[in-house]
């Protein structure tokens, strides 16, 4: 484990997975109380995404975040959150696969008007 993963764990209870040495996702599992994402309960939240340009076309953010669903799912998490930001380096093939993953986007009045919000019902 990286020193900036043990960071994140350490600090965050975030949790990192690899797809070969081409891409990765973090990502937290936590009980979300008073409504906060408008949802009460166990949650996975995607936290940070990356692949290497030469790889963005291979599918491998959407096979990391089918990985982070199975761990979710058997960890008994009912909701998958995560956001993306209009002002990064190509956010609208990010937007797109996203939604193609079959997140719904949400509004939040708590988030800047660049941050999109999204989740995923687990079953």
């Amino acid at each position: 484990m990286s020193l900036i993963e043990r960071y994140f764990k350490e600090r965050e209870g975030e949790e990192t997975i690899y797809f070969e040495k081409k891409g990765f996702m973090m990502y937290k599992i936590e009980t979300i109380k008073d409504g906060e994402h408008s949802f009460n309960g166990l949650a996975c939240i995607i936290t940070a995404t990356y692949v290497l340009p030469q790889f963005r076309a291979d599918k491998i953010s959407h096979k990391l975040a089918l990985h982070v669903e199975k761990i979710a799912k058997a960890r008994g998490v009912k909701q998958i959150f995560c956001q993306s930001d209009e002002n990064s380096n190509g956010w609208s093939i990010a937007h797109n696969n996203i939604l193609k993953y079959g997140f719904r986007e949400y509004d939040s009045e708590d988030t800047p008007k660049n941050i999109h919000n999204y989740h995923k019902e687990v079953f």
